[in-house]
């Protein structure tokens, strides 16, 4: 799970989490970076098993403390060191990336285009991967035959 602090908009925070094994992405658009609202969001399919978080000043001790309440087991990884949570990492940046591109100039209105961003990550083959990641996960295609 990462958070990225956006300038551009209402919406000042954009919360990533990614499911380890299938590649997964779930986000969120915040005003206010709070415990609550990030554990609300990475409930959305259940408890996962294990969330894990970089050491930053955006997970702290009561972030912590309601992921452990919902059930999950906490992994903290060093902070402002994108190279301990690879595979994840490069799906955040991808995604950022995307999002970057359909805001172009107007950085402002990046919550309205994040859905479509998050679809489309869900959505397209990865080079390591045969299926999309919907596929793999509910075993059907995301298009109408």
């Amino acid at each position: 799970m990462d958070a990225v602090h956006i300038k551009a908009g209402r919406c000042k925070y954009l919360v990533l989490a990614r499911d380890d094994f299938s590649g997964w992405p779930e986000t969120v658009a915040l005003t206010m970076l709070s415990s609550k609202s990030v554990s609300e969001s990475i409930c959305r399919y259940g408890a996962p098993k294990e969330v894990t978080v970089d050491g930053g000043d955006e997970f702290r001790k009561d972030l912590k403390e309601s992921v452990k309440r919902a059930g999950s087991r906490i992994r903290i990884t060093t902070p402002y060191y994108p190279k301990s949570e690879g595979m994840i990492e490069r799906g955040h940046k991808q995604l950022k990336d995307s999002l970057l591109k359909m805001c172009g100039e107007n950085g402002s209105k990046w919550k309205e285009y994040l859905p479509i961003v998050t679809f489309a990550d869900r959505i397209s083959t990865k080079k390591n991967r045969i299926l999309p990641i919907r596929a793999s996960i509910w075993s059907e295609s995301c298009f109408a035959n």
